[in-house]
């Protein structure tokens, strides 16, 4: 089940006074790409802190997956770590082997737990189905020893990613925990994002065009509304249904197809090559790719009527097409 921005940070809320009161907590926090869940993560972190919680932090990355410990270094060696801590924690990452790894997480995992000790502790880990593989097993042994203890562990993962070839949602996902999924912006949000960068009389004119064209995500409604801002509150109304876009838009939809691997961008070649003919063997005829299974992630949505309109669709959806 979707949940807006605002719900999902009244459930976190919620689960940290659980936590403060001495239960240990698991959120999972998924959502479309560019869906709002690192802004999120942010302003949770920010509550957190402001409760008197330790907030560590730290968000992977695909080019530092395979570093051993990159995210638990992060998480333990920041500036609100105790230095002592951070030197051993330091000390310990720079020395693990496959035959030492198992104390070491012991090890580590006593380290928080130990910080749990003086005020409740909430590890938070952005895009956590790019952790590397040795603090993805750090977060798993974390949460297991962690049921009776006040910490709280929050993580955000883009739901693209296969459960299966995920290495933290695989082991984590097997204790008690809450799934919260972004939902994207409504209709009414949409208009309101427009009002707000123009007027309102012209955000109810130019709002349906934008919501069809994004799917609401947020980073590419928020694009388009920073165009509608800068091209002036006297454009006629979109032709075709399709919202007049700019820079900011293009921007946002490169950031997008750029975040993920390169199949994602060769995809989005691919279809815009192809238009309203792409079929998934086509796809992969003309990218190379491998075609999808015929069984495990389900199908993209349709998208947008007008084959224009993929230009500002949302990637989820469907990415953006050629120009005309």
């Amino acid at each position: 089940m979707e949940s807006d921005y605002g719900e999902v940070l009244d459930v976190l809320g919620r689960q940290l006074t659980a936590c403060a009161a001495g239960t240990g907590q698991l959120a999972l926090v998924t959502g479309g790409l560019a869906a709002g869940k690192t802004h999120l993560a942010h302003a949770f972190a920010a509550h957190a802190a402001a409760t008197g919680a330790l907030c560590l932090t730290a968000a992977g990355s695909a080019a530092e997956r395979e570093v051993p410990g990159g995210v638990a270094d992060q998480l333990l060696c920041g500036p609100r770590v105790p230095r002592e801590t951070s030197e051993r924690v330091t000390r310990l990452l720079s020395t693990v082997t496959p035959e030492t790894e198992a104390p070491v997480l012991r090890t580590l995992g006593a380290e928080l737990l130990t910080l749990a000790r003086q005020r409740p502790v909430v590890v938070l880990v952005d895009d956590a189905h790019l952790s590397d593989a040795l603090s993805a097993r750090l977060l798993a042994h974390l949460r297991r020893r962690s049921a009776s203890a006040p910490v709280m562990l929050v993580l955000t993962r883009w739901d693209w990613e296969q459960p299966a070839t995920d290495r933290v949602l695989t082991d984590l996902t097997r204790q008690p925990h809450t799934h919260l999924r972004l939902a994207p912006l409504t209709g009414a949000e949409v208009t309101g994002v427009l009002a707000a960068a123009t007027t309102p009389e012209y955000a109810r004119e130019h709002a349906p065009a934008v919501h069809r064209a994004t799917a609401g995500n947020p980073l590419l409604v928020h694009a388009l509304a920073e165009d509608h801002r800068a091209l002036g509150p006297g454009l006629p109304p979109p032709p075709h249904g399709l919202p007049h876009s700019g820079p900011a838009h293009a921007q946002a939809a490169l950031s997008c197809l750029t975040r993920w691997d390169g199949a994602l961008l060769t995809t989005a070649q691919g279809l815009a090559v192809l238009d309203t003919a792409a079929t998934a063997p086509l796809l992969a005829e003309v990218t190379g790719l491998p075609p999808p299974p015929s069984a495990g992630r389900s199908a993209p949505s349709p998208p947008p009527a007008s084959p224009r309109a993929r230009a500002c669709a949302t990637p989820r959806c469907t990415p953006p097409s050629a120009p005309p």
